[in-house]
């Protein structure tokens, strides 16, 4: 008789143990899913940037079209990963709402005191910190693009590209003024994840927008990343020829030319990095490393 009992107390806890295994397993899979809509993929991206370097309002408009006609694999309302749907908004009769003064003088200087905190936390490489406080920022500022943007560098910087995409994503679809410095950073994170899908795209956006250096530099820098020195050359001279005083493409076909031996014109981009510093100043490059290497390839040759 007792067996009988031990039994059947041992089958309803298996029973239970499973049911909450199996609701457990839900539970993930629909918190997966759910984040997962959110994630912007690279065919969005790209899709978006190519949008956005259509600077002609009717190219613009028949791209829509064609968009809205053929579909596109892009989730609906895609939005950062970490933000929720917005609810809809709630109107209050006058009975019910609870009036305040708010001294929007010291919100905003309590807003552009933070900005500076977060701006010198990434200086001393305080990302964490400065994620904290720009995030602090946007949830009393939620259209602050430089917040916005400075955050998406933050990510970036971290190697965290899912929430940068996302941001960055954001900012192209609200038509920022910066809109070329998110795009150059968009396909920077591209062309770290995928060099050679970066390539096809850089393919297209640089045969679209042939004056654009930026894009020619980036196309570059994605041939540089598969091991092509020949066509990194070929894209950054372009991209010289645009923006002659634009020091980092002197820099890099620098590098490239003294990487192949080449060093009569190693030294020629080495001393345009030098000349152009002072008015195009490159926080990332190092004039007396520079001035070093030039003498010491004057020696070799």
């Amino acid at each position: 008789m007792s067996k009988a009992i031990i039994s059947k107390n041992s089958q309803s806890h298996l029973h239970s143990a499973s049911f909450w295994c199996l609701m457990s397993l839900m539970i993930v899979f629909c918190h997966i899913k759910a984040h997962a809509q959110f994630d912007i993929g690279n065919s969005d991206l790209s899709r978006e940037i190519e949008k956005s370097l259509l600077f002609d309002k009717e190219a613009q408009e028949k791209f829509d079209i064609y968009n809205n006609e053929y579909g596109s694999n892009k989730v609906a309302e895609p939005t950062m990963g970490s933000l929720p749907p917005q609810e809809d908004k709630k109107t209050y009769a006058p009975e019910e709402m609870d009036i305040s003064l708010v001294d929007k003088v010291k919100i905003d200087k309590d807003i552009r005191e933070k900005e500076k905190l977060a701006y010198n936390a990434v200086l001393v490489g305080q990302y964490e910190i400065a994620l904290e406080l720009y995030k602090e920022i946007i949830k009393k500022e939620p259209k602050n693009y430089y917040a916005k943007y400075s955050m998406a560098i933050v990510y970036q910087r971290l190697n965290q590209y899912k929430q940068a995409k996302n941001i960055y994503y954001e900012l192209l679809k609200d038509e920022v003024e910066n809109k070329e410095e998110v795009i150059n950073n968009i396909i920077a994170i591209l062309i770290e994840e995928a060099p050679r899908e970066a390539i096809y795209l850089l393919n297209r956006l640089t045969k679209q927008n042939p004056n654009a250096a930026f894009l020619m530099a980036s196309m570059g820098l994605a041939f540089e990343k598969v091991s092509d020195s020949n066509n990194a050359i070929a894209y950054y001279i372009k991209a010289f020829n645009l923006d002659p005083e634009n020091v980092g493409y002197s820099y890099n076909l620098g590098v490239l030319y003294d990487q192949n031996k080449d060093y009569e014109k190693a030294i020629e981009m080495y001393q345009m990095v030098v000349k152009n510093s002072s008015a195009s100043p490159n926080s990332e490059i190092s004039i007396d490393l520079v001035k070093r290497r030039i003498d010491k390839i004057k020696q070799i040759i």
